[in-house]
């Protein structure tokens, strides 16, 4: 090595030679994450292009032989899971083998695709849409707390939550166009009140605490976005919600301290942002005509005083 070398010719000495070793290894990089992304996209297009082998081969490689293949690679999917797969266990466990979480999350893609096969091909779309998503999401929520893997928990919740007439996703929230009809706002906020209330049952039984974080995630996406789908709905935007845009300004100004104690940041802006929301919504209905300039000097007035509150408390949610 070169420092052996300088430090023979007596031109570096061994702190200097010790200074040097420490920062080379400090410049060292790990790729295991930019490979298990790549890896990841790969099982991703790898699904992704067998649907559309299937649908391109429907007619003439015949629909028994297309659902045998997809059955035998889920076969061989799920032998490759049974042999490297460690027992269960309600903590968390690194996988014994190194692509068992990419395996599994393969064999789920594939059962998803096989199961819409099947729908399609015996015209049962119409009968069991509904059914069909409440039963990947009861899979996929089984293999994710089976196999310690957040992704199928991902996948199954978004099953679940479809199952319902849902749709989720933090740009369809703020965009607030992600559901429509007269009951599924309350039914987002009771989905994402059960989410949190299931969530904290299985953290004091100690059963996969380390989902929780998705899970609330999940749950205040829910009911938030049914409290704002209220709004969006005409057949309770007719009634004088200005009570109920004060009374749920409250309640998230609450939920934020909740969240501000436990250093939890990202759900503290959700509420935050969903308090700072209402509260214009009730000074809109609440105010007069005359008086509606004051949301002029309100907006700004806020977001100035949360991002000084932000900057004077820049480490509280580090520490």
């Amino acid at each position: 090595m070169l420092e052996k070398e300088l430090f023979e010719k007596e031109l570096l000495s061994s702190a200097q030679i010790k200074a040097i070793q420490q920062q080379q290894l400090a410049n060292e990089r790990s790729l295991l994450r930019e490979l298990r992304l790549m890896l990841y996209i790969g099982v991703l297009l790898l699904s992704s292009g067998i649907s559309y082998f299937t649908y391109l081969n429907i007619d003439s490689a015949g629909h028994l032989v297309l659902q045998a293949l997809l059955a035998a690679a889920i076969g061989l999917c799920t032998y490759f899971i049974h042999k490297n797969t460690e027992p269960y266990s309600p903590l968390k466990f690194e996988s014994a083998h190194p692509y068992l979480d990419h395996v599994l999350l393969l064999q789920g893609l594939l059962i998803g695709t096989l199961l819409i096969y099947l729908l399609v091909y015996y015209e049962w779309t119409t009968e069991a849409d509904a059914w069909s998503s409440f039963l990947c999401a009861i899979l996929f929520l089984f293999m994710a707390y089976r196999y310690d893997h957040r992704g199928l928990l991902s996948i199954g919740i978004t099953a679940l939550v479809a199952g319902f007439g849902l749709s989720i996703s933090p740009v369809n929230w703020v965009q607030g166009d992600w559901m429509e009809g007269d009951l599924l706002p309350v039914t987002a906020i009771v989905l994402g009140i059960s989410f949190y209330s299931i969530d904290h049952q299985l953290k004091r039984a100690s059963i996969k605490a380390h989902f929780s974080f998705l899970i609330q995630l999940y749950a205040y996406l829910l009911f938030y976005g049914g409290a704002f789908g209220l709004y969006a709905n005409s057949k309770y935007w007719q009634l004088d919600s200005w009570p109920f845009a004060l009374s749920f300004c409250i309640l998230a100004l609450a939920i934020a301290y909740f969240n501000w104690v436990r250093k939890q940041f990202l759900f503290f802006l959700f509420s935050t942002l969903s308090a700072f929301i209402n509260s214009i919504i009730f000074l809109a209905l609440a105010l007069s005509e005359d008086s509606i300039l004051l949301l002029v000097y309100f907006i700004p007035i806020s977001c100035i005083a949360f991002a000084r509150l932000l900057l004077k408390n820049k480490n509280h949610f580090k520490s």
